[in-house]
């Protein structure tokens, strides 16, 4: 996916560094590539995580050539950020989930999950005692008989399951652009303190 954003930067500083005769391309880039660094940095730390690997897979990647024109006091500037697991568009914008290796989703229940929600088994193969179950509502279950002739429900099959749209990326996106002006104005100072330097 693609993340625009409009950047504001002080006008005050590029005008500086005009006249001191330096070139405004370069601490713009600069300040473009610190910001869409926060935003995966962000990224990562925020996204819904279990197992960790759709958080690891919002890298921060700057494109090489990253255009931005300069209008009164805004910058129209475009990085590229991606997720490389093919469930991370449905996993923020929803949609069915379908089994891709079976008849059946087994979707865990909680005696099946971790205090932190993650599956305890990969696969329901893995427990020795389970046994398909359908209720009165009709429902497909793998539950464990117990002793008292209860059972204990691990898995609720189903076909096909919608899975709820969750933007966190958008979110993420949100937290940086108050920061922008701040992240902006660093190499721009940067840059304005060198030529000093050089000229002192």
């Amino acid at each position: 996916m693609a993340i625009q954003m409009e950047l504001k930067v002080d006008t005050e500083k590029l005008r500086q560094i005009v006249s001191l005769g330096g070139d405004i391309g370069e601490p713009l880039k600069e300040g473009i590539r610190l910001v869409f660094i926060q935003i995966g940095n962000v990224l990562q730390r925020s996204v819904t995580r279990r197992s960790g690997a759709r958080a690891r897979s919002w890298l921060p990647k700057p494109s090489k050539e990253t255009e931005f024109t300069v209008t009164s006091e805004k910058l129209k500037a475009r990085g590229v950020f991606g997720s490389n697991l093919v469930y991370d568009l449905q996993r923020r914008f929803g949609g069915p989930i379908r089994p891709k290796n079976a008849k059946w989703l087994a979707i865990p229940l909680p005696p099946a999950l971790t205090p932190a929600g993650v599956a305890r088994k990969k696969s329901p193969r893995e427990y020795d005692f389970l046994v398909p179950i359908k209720t009165k509502a009709g429902n497909l279950l793998l539950a464990r008989p117990e002793e008292d002739d209860t059972i204990t429900p691990f898995y609720v099959l189903k076909r096909e399951v919608h899975q709820e749209g969750n933007d966190d990326v958008e979110a993420a996106v949100d937290k940086v652009r108050r920061d922008v002006p701040a992240i902006m104005d660093r190499p721009l100072q940067a840059h304005i303190d060198a030529h000093l330097r050089r000229a002192g």
